[in-house]
């Protein structure tokens, strides 16, 4: 017949998103149906992720959002040249820095 009562405090630890995502190094869009797309592992799940890919001189060649894997190493229909690539990911609500790299496109 006793009554208690208590207080609980929960705190909730969320990772940030660029934490969890997985970029591939390279890839080799040669029409081998092998490698043809450059893939970002659990992107897929946020789709609130907007990916930017520049060249060497710094010249934006891609943009996307939602990203779906879908990158071809093409520029306007055109492809690029085999040879280093380097990407930003920028996710809303993330609380991380942006996820930054470099992909080496193989033809």
């Amino acid at each position: 017949g006793c009554i208690g009562q208590v207080t609980l405090t929960v705190t909730v630890r969320q990772e940030n998103i660029s934490d969890v995502l997985r970029p591939v190094n390279f890839f080799s869009p040669n029409g081998d149906a092998v490698n043809n797309f450059w893939e970002v592992g659990n992107i897929l799940f946020f789709p609130q992720c907007e990916v930017q890919i520049f060249d060497e001189k710094g010249i934006k060649v891609y943009e996307a959002k939602p990203y779906q894997n879908d990158w071809d190493g093409s520029r306007n229909g055109q492809p690029l040249p085999s040879g280093v690539y380097f990407y930003i990911i920028r996710c809303e609500g993330d609380s991380g820095k942006p996820k930054t790299g470099s992909i080496t496109l193989i033809r």
